[in-house]
């Protein structure tokens, strides 16, 4: 079976509105690895953010290299193991 995955440079990952957005491509499109570009969302908004897409999912984020993390990427645990080999504040 094909793995689905996406990507999205999102505006207002703040927004409720934004991510159930994302959490409607996930189940119409039944993507197992969401990355969601340009957050500036702070860790504690992160991982609200993680858990509201899907609390039952992992992520990861870019907090250790930037104040505000740029990016975060929750997957499907049940379906892929993601081991990040590198983190930056992206340029």
């Amino acid at each position: 079976m094909f793995k689905k995955i996406a990507s999205w440079n999102i505006r207002g990952a703040h927004s409720s509105l934004k991510l159930d957005q994302v959490k409607n491509l996930i189940n119409k499109y039944e993507i197992c690895l969401f990355a969601i570009l340009e957050t500036k969302l702070n860790f504690a908004l992160s991982i609200k953010a993680a858990n509201y897409i899907n609390p039952q999912w992992s992520f990861h984020h870019n907090l250790d290299s930037a104040c505000y993390g740029r990016i975060l990427v929750v997957y499907d645990p049940t379906v892929l193991t993601l081991s990040p080999i590198l983190s930056s504040r992206q340029y």
